[in-house]
């Protein structure tokens, strides 16, 4: 092989995986990815959400999802899934403003 075939062949090298990633980014970006899950919008007309998730072995994990003003907790594995808990969201202030307010008052 000369030169101007190897320089040539890791030219269109290099345009093929620019072309997978720029694709990849493409179907991440407008959410083309099956599963894909996004950070919950406070705007966005669904309330249903993925707000943690925990793995416990390499077949097990631990899901929280919120649907509106309730949180769910859910238990995934291979051949199963169980609703573990549920409970209301209720709001409270971060416990750092709470201790500047107490000692403010003192």
């Amino acid at each position: 092989m000369n030169t101007g075939n190897i320089l040539s062949t890791v030219g269109v090298l290099l345009f093929i995986i620019t072309l997978i990633w720029g694709l990849a980014w493409l179907a991440m970006r407008f959410k083309l990815v099956p599963g894909q899950t996004s950070k919950k919008n406070k705007n966005s007309a669904s309330a249903l959400a993925i707000v943690e998730t925990l793995t416990l072995d390499t077949k097990r994990r631990l899901v929280k999802v919120e649907d509106g003003d309730h949180e769910h907790l859910f238990l995934l594995g291979p051949t199963n899934e169980s609703h573990i808990n549920s409970k209301k969201i209720t709001t409270k202030l971060p416990k750092e403003k709470v201790v500047k307010n107490e000692q403010d008052k003192k």
